[in-house]
């Protein structure tokens, strides 16, 4: 209660209960008010200006962007004195702290270590992505290798068609009271351009070429055909010697097959093959090299076929396409495939009174390859590969009497000229294909002897890029 004499103006307002109670005086009431006019207004500007302050934060914690001046400008303090700072920290403002369980606005420092922590963190991720995609690419690439290195080899020997056409369209070979037999070899160069890669000629070259090989056959008089690169146009070729008057065959059927064929006008009574590689070298078969693509284009090797001419005599005959120099020298190659061809032979277990002949593309040059443009250096010196394979096989040859003496020959065969156009090296003449006879077995008489023959269609066109050899083995 006021006692009702007191000035009402006089009345100090009510104080908080945290707040001291000022003593009233009567003599300078007017100045007491007005002091505490000037300290509420004072009070008021600061809580404003923390108010301020404090939205400023907020506005940078938001955005986390500072302030332009924020670099610059020093953190407030309520007394004005310098704010306290420790050694290596930011200064510490006394009453200007955020409440607990606000967030700090981030530094520059801390916003450029985050930046680069994620940008370590993407590079990171997008190096193992990386890492894992090759590693998913080689996988699938080993997988294919080790499919097509199976499939395409396999760890057995391909199996080959054998049979015998209508015997009304056999023609008659060699008189049974004639002591000789002949034979050709003829490599016919219909490749699977699928499968071959390089030198391929088109299909609708080939199909051309086809027919004649045939019409060529009638008027040939051999009693035993070998044929190699048959990687197509089986049953066509079938159909063409059959109607050449060779009923008896055993012939490749693959498409990337030994490419091996034998038509004879004479019973097959025995055949079998080797190849010459087979997976891992699981099998008969040598283990390949992975650098020799030639093994997986196909499955070359050699076809055996037992010829019965007579009651009393048999011809064994070898059908043979051996690796090529296509890539590089592969007389190394070769010499291991020589071998396979002597020990197949031998497991034969064929009497020494029958005759075995080796015949086919053993695409080892007489003349080590001399013959060829300025570009390349001979393989060899005085027929010494030639003399190796000859050595190895346990064989010889009758004697070449034609005029012609390369089966590879540039400059007579308009196919070469063709399948070399814009090569650095179109000028090759090579003596590839040869007929042998086994020294351990039943040696042909002196009179036998060989001839390469310009096989040519009435128009004068090349059959083949090969041109044919054939013998006639007297005994």
């Amino acid at each position: 209660l006021v006692p009702y004499h007191q000035p009402l103006h006089s009345i100090s307002p009510i104080m908080s209960t945290a707040e001291e109670t000022k003593p009233v005086s009567s003599g300078g009431d007017e100045e007491i008010i007005e002091e505490e006019i000037i300290e509420e207004e004072i009070i008021e500007e600061e809580i404003i200006e923390e108010e301020i302050i404090q939205d400023e934060e907020e506005v940078v914690d938001e955005n986390d962007v500072p302030l332009a001046d924020e670099s610059t400008a020093k953190p407030p303090t309520k007394d004005g004195q310098e704010p306290h700072v420790e050694d290596g920290k930011e200064p510490v403002v006394g009453e200007i702290q955020k409440e607990e369980g606000d967030e700090e606005a981030p530094t520059d420092e801390v916003a450029t270590n985050d930046e680069s922590s994620t940008d370590k963190q993407g590079k990171h991720k997008c190096l193992c992505c990386g890492v894992k995609i090759c590693c998913a690419l080689i996988a699938l690439l080993v997988l294919a290798f080790l499919i097509i290195y199976g499939v395409q080899l396999g760890t057995g020997n391909e199996e080959h068609e054998s049979g015998v056409f209508d015997s009304t369209s056999c023609k008659a070979g060699s008189n049974s009271t004639t002591s000789s037999i002949s034979v050709i070899s003829f490599n016919t160069y219909l490749l699977d351009c699928i499968g071959a890669l390089y030198f391929c000629e088109e299909e609708s070259k080939q199909a051309v070429r086809l027919p004649k090989f045939g019409d060529w056959f009638k008027d040939r008089d051999e009693d035993v055909v070998l044929l190699q690169e048959v990687w197509s146009f089986h049953e066509e070729l079938k159909e063409a010697m059959k109607d050449a008057g060779y009923c008896h065959y055993v012939t490749t059927t693959e498409q990337f097959g030994s490419g091996l064929a034998i038509f004879s006008k004479f019973p097959i009574v025995d055949h079998d093959f080797r190849d010459w590689y087979d997976a891992f070298g699981i099998g008969e078969g040598l283990a390949p090299d992975p650098r020799n693509t030639e093994v997986f284009l196909a499955d070359k090797g050699v076809l055996y076929a037992k010829i019965q001419k007579d009651s009393t005599t048999a011809i064994n005959i070898f059908n043979v396409h051996t690796n090529s120099d296509s890539r590089d020298d592969a007389h190394g190659v070769r010499m291991e495939q020589f071998g396979i061809i002597r020990e197949f032979a031998d497991s034969k277990s064929i009497p020494s009174s029958e005759m075995v002949i080796f015949g086919g593309d053993f695409n080892e040059d007489k003349n080590c390859r001399e013959a060829i443009c300025a570009a390349r250096e001979p393989t060899c010196e005085n027929q010494a590969y030639y003399n190796e394979m000859i050595d190895v096989l346990s064989a010889d040859e009758p004697a070449l009497v034609s005029n012609q003496t390369y089966s590879y020959d540039s400059e007579m065969n308009k196919i070469l000229q063709d399948k070399y156009i814009g090569n650095d090296c179109a000028f090759r003449r090579f003596q590839l294909d040869y007929m042998f006879y086994s020294r351990s077995h039943l040696v042909p008489a002196n009179s036998s002897s060989c001839e390469i023959i310009l096989a040519r269609d009435p128009s004068g066109d090349e059959l083949s890029d090969h041109f044919p050899l054939s013998c006639v083995f007297d005994y």
